[in-house]
């Protein structure tokens, strides 16, 4: 997901209903990392100190958006999971939670280096003035597993609420979810990058016939040496890596990986795997 072009069309799909808002080029690479101080109650004095929050995200990025004539900043996190994480619509409020916070520490920071005036009170306390805006953060997760998410989509979700009237009071946080193994099989085909590939791959990777039958039905007839090699390791098929920019033919590849047939009981090894190659920019 890191590459630029499949990060794109994965947040295009999983946030814009397909329409190409978000353009490759105009994607930057943010630290992962978000490094945040808190006030922390000590229970033995009393005392106010700071506490250290540290998180660390798959990818994040931002990407300047056009429309009516003006730019706007957006912040786009994908999240990978090949299991089932109950926990994680309040993992992504935390990780946009901590960035919200260190875009208000990058505000403060500047307006110290520019010897911006703050008001007396609310501005001068907060570093933040009145006019200050912080760009949103929006994190969605891409799931990689065969089981389907039965998991919160909300964050209202996890609350045992027994009055429903407080439900108004309380933020949602809903969190975008994209099953790429249950996708149909139009809105697969309808990918450009080879985002195709490996979600016709997911889709189909029980059914050998179908996997074949997708692989000769998909216009695209060769794959790039990344996308070869990341469903080679994904199958354990043992075969030869590509190198460079060699390209093999798909069906092929496919027939080879029947051939050499894929280990039994190693499902979710399998997809551990494809995330992590994901996540070192293998596609």
């Amino acid at each position: 997901m890191s590459q630029n072009s499949v990060f794109a069309e994965f947040i295009n799909y999983s946030i814009h209903n397909g329409e190409e808002l978000i353009e490759p080029e105009n994607l930057q690479e943010l630290d992962s990392v978000h490094i945040t101080s808190l006030l922390n109650k000590m229970e033995e004095t009393g005392d106010i100190t700071p506490k250290t929050v540290k998180r660390t995200r798959d990818i994040i990025k931002r990407s300047v958006i056009k429309s009516d004539g003006n730019n706007t900043y957006v912040i786009f996190g994908i999240e990978n999971q090949t299991n089932i994480d109950y926990t994680m619509p309040l993992r992504n409020l935390l990780y946009d939670t901590l960035y919200y916070f260190h875009q208000i520490d990058e505000i403060a920071d500047r307006h110290s280096k520019e010897g911006v005036k703050l008001k007396a009170g609310g501005e001068f306390l907060s570093k933040f003035k009145k006019e200050d805006k912080l760009n949103p953060v929006i994190t969605t997760v891409a799931y990689f597993g065969t089981k389907q998410w039965d998991g919160p989509l909300t964050i209202t979700d996890m609350l045992n609420i027994a009055d429903e009237r407080y439900l108004e009071y309380i933020p949602r946080y809903r969190m975008p979810l994209i099953e790429l193994s249950r996708l149909n099989r139009e809105d697969i085909m309808s990918f450009n990058t080879e985002l195709r590939e490996v979600c016709g791959f997911l889709k189909y990777s029980k059914d050998k016939n179908g996997l074949q039958k997708f692989f000769e039905d998909n216009p695209r007839k060769t794959i790039s040496a990344k996308g070869y090699n990341l469903i080679n390791e994904i199958t354990n098929s043992g075969m030869k890596p590509l190198e460079g920019d060699e390209e093999t033919d798909m069906c092929k590849a496919i027939e080879d990986i029947r051939e050499e047939g894929k280990n039994e009981g190693r499902d979710e090894e399998r997809f551990s795997l494809l995330v992590e190659l994901v996540n070192e920019g293998s596609i």
